[in-house]
């Protein structure tokens, strides 16, 4: 019996792994499971050594198929305890460090420009590929965060982060599943089909 070896990247989508095993292809199959800052999921899939890339934003080139999946709102929080003034009036924000996504990102390229354009004063930008990082730092009273609800439930439950309700927010994440097309994959094709109902359970549980 042949055996197909694939990898998939996960970037924030553990129930497509979870379900990769009930692949209907009657052949072994081996997944690698590697997950990288964007930047690197769409060298190692250029590169063809990925055979599929769950990244945010997308994969702008000739051979590459990039489709979205899901949406995700970001929100401006911070720690209780962060003394605010104005708490709607996001340029407000710059009298503390900016915790953003990494730099390179569209959400930081985003804020950058809005804060450049509209603001006079210096602004301090702490860019983090960790989400655990920013939600720590914002936990901690170094600065305000920019973040999806979702991943910080947790932290909202315990009263160590708060919404803040701003007059200007970047816009939503847009998370997409990325793939070369030629030659065909059947367990490509089948992998990128779990994502999109992995996506689907998701929402119809939360």
């Amino acid at each position: 019996m042949p055996k197909v070896t694939g990898r998939i990247n996960p970037f924030k989508a553990p129930a497509t792994i979870r379900r990769t095993t009930g692949l209907p292809i009657k052949q072994k199959i081996k997944v690698e499971i590697t997950i990288k800052p964007i930047i690197n999921l769409r060298k190692e899939l250029l590169a063809r050594n990925i055979d599929i890339a769950i990244l945010l934003g997308v994969v702008d080139e000739p051979n590459v198929v990039s489709q979205a999946i899901c949406n995700y709102d970001l929100h401006w929080v911070a720690s209780p305890a962060l003394q605010q003034t104005q708490k709607n009036k996001v340029l407000n924000f710059a009298q503390w460090p900016l915790i953003t996504y990494a730099r390179n990102t569209s959400p930081y390229y985003e804020i950058e420009r809005y804060f450049h354009t509209h603001n006079n004063q210096a602004t301090r930008f702490y860019s983090a590929s960790s989400l655990s990082a920013s939600i720590r730092l914002a936990e901690s009273g170094i600065g305000i965060a920019i973040l999806p609800k979702e991943v910080i439930h947790t932290s909202l439950q315990n009263n160590t982060l708060e919404i803040i309700e701003a007059d200007w927010s970047p816009s939503p994440l847009q998370f997409s599943v990325a793939y070369i097309d030629t030659p065909v994959n059947l367990m490509t094709m089948e992998s990128v089909k779990l994502t999109f109902e992995a996506v689907k359970q998701y929402k119809n549980v939360n």
